[in-house]
């Protein structure tokens, strides 16, 4: 047993890249099934974490920049140091 993303499992194990889901549900449902009947292996509850990352930048940087979104970053990203998790 071992924990897994099911985004991962979607498009790193299935190898599924065509898709359109409404929900984080639905795509649990269909990795589930798709585990099921093609290695015959069961996928458990969802257990509630996700690996969502997000982006933090000083307040006094954004106003300074007039940064609203990850786009605008373009402008100002010779003057940053980007740092985050592997």
């Amino acid at each position: 047993m071992y924990v897994e993303y099911t985004g991962t499992a979607l498009v790193d194990i299935l190898k599924e890249d065509d898709f359109e889901y409404e929900t984080p549900e639905e795509v649990y449902e269909h990795v589930k099934q798709r585990y099921e009947e093609d290695m015959n292996s069961e996928w458990l509850d969802i257990i509630g974490f996700n690996n969502t990352y997000a982006v933090a930048m000083r307040k006094d940087d954004v106003e300074k920049n007039g940064i609203e979104t990850l786009s605008d970053l373009r402008k100002v990203s010779r003057d940053l140091r980007f740092g985050g998790s592997a």
